[in-house]
């Protein structure tokens, strides 16, 4: 038996050295015959196979979904801040005009209030000059001039004060309403 063995080992040394050329009448092995698997194990493999393809395709189908909709998305997103900035700019010009109205009209009234105020002082001033240069005038005609002149002026001070001070109140007033305004066009 070992003999044999010993014989084959050799045998199969030379030939897989290719010192010896095997028999011409040695066949090679055959094949592996094809299988046609069958049954519940192969069916199972099927199913799980088709899953993994139909989960693939979904996941593709996701993902182009989701790019879809993030380009969507920007682009709503572009368009939303466009409309917010058109609508910014459109409330801070009508602010920036409003501002400016309320100034014009302050500093018009603060005029009309200084220039009511110069000419009374100027006309209770023409009196107490005339009462002042006269030659024939008595101490207490002059005295009374400037204590005339001193009540008139203070009471025209008076109404300058208040009349501004009006002004100060409405221009504050419509600097709110304007800044409110300008808050709810925007959202704030």
């Amino acid at each position: 038996m070992r003999a044999k063995r010993a014989a084959a080992v050799a045998a199969a040394a030379m030939i897989g050295a290719g010192i010896v050329m095997p028999a011409a009448s040695a066949q090679p092995p055959a094949a592996a015959p094809v299988v046609v698997r069958s049954g519940p194990d192969w069916t199972a493999h099927q199913a799980h196979n088709q899953f993994r393809a139909d989960l693939r395709e979904a996941r593709r189908e996701f993902r182009a979904d989701m790019r879809e909709a993030r380009i969507e998305f920007r682009q709503d997103l572009r368009e939303a801040r466009q409309e917010h900035r058109m609508r910014f700019r459109e409330a801070l010009r009508e602010l920036r005009q409003a501002l400016r109205a309320a100034r014009e009209a302050f500093v018009a009234s603060v005029k009309q209030a200084n220039e009511s105020f110069m000419a009374s002082i100027s006309a209770s001033r023409e009196t107490l000059l005339a009462v002042l240069r006269d030659p024939n005038a008595t101490m207490a005609e002059r005295k009374a001039a400037v204590a005339t002149y001193r009540a008139e002026t203070q009471e025209a001070r008076e109404v300058r004060r208040a009349a501004i001070q009006d002004a100060i109140a409405t221009h504050k007033a419509a600097r709110k309403a304007a800044r409110e305004a300008f808050r709810t066009a925007i959202g704030w």
